[in-house]
């Protein structure tokens, strides 16, 4: 993944971010608390991190499993993310079967 930053581009390994936002039809990357503008749309970036462990848990929010620590209920049909840097990302109740599947709960 890369970024421009800049007179500069800044190339990221895919487990090194943590989540990827979609802010007003722009992508950015959070990568240790700093975010980082990507040029791909959301559904580029589903399609080539979806193998490499990333999961769309929201139609804002691409996630990486790796930094998931928690699942939280807060009511029926309400879901939260909460990561391993305790960012707190919104999980579409229509995901919660795929997600479920996908890490064997």
């Amino acid at each position: 993944m890369a970024s421009k930053v800049e007179d500069k581009t800044v190339f990221f390994s895919p487990n090194e971010i943590d989540f990827i936002e979609s802010v007003n039809g722009v992508s950015q990357l959070n990568v240790s608390g700093e975010q980082f503008t990507s040029s791909q749309t959301m559904s580029e970036l589903e399609q080539q991190l979806t193998t490499l462990g990333f999961f769309r848990c929201h139609r804002s929010y691409l996630v990486n499993l790796q930094q998931i620590a928690e699942l939280i209920s807060y009511s029926r049909n309400s879901y939260t993310l909460i990561l391993k840097n305790k960012s707190k990302l919104p999980l579409s109740r229509g995901k919660l079967t795929d997600l479920k599947a996908l890490i064997n709960f």
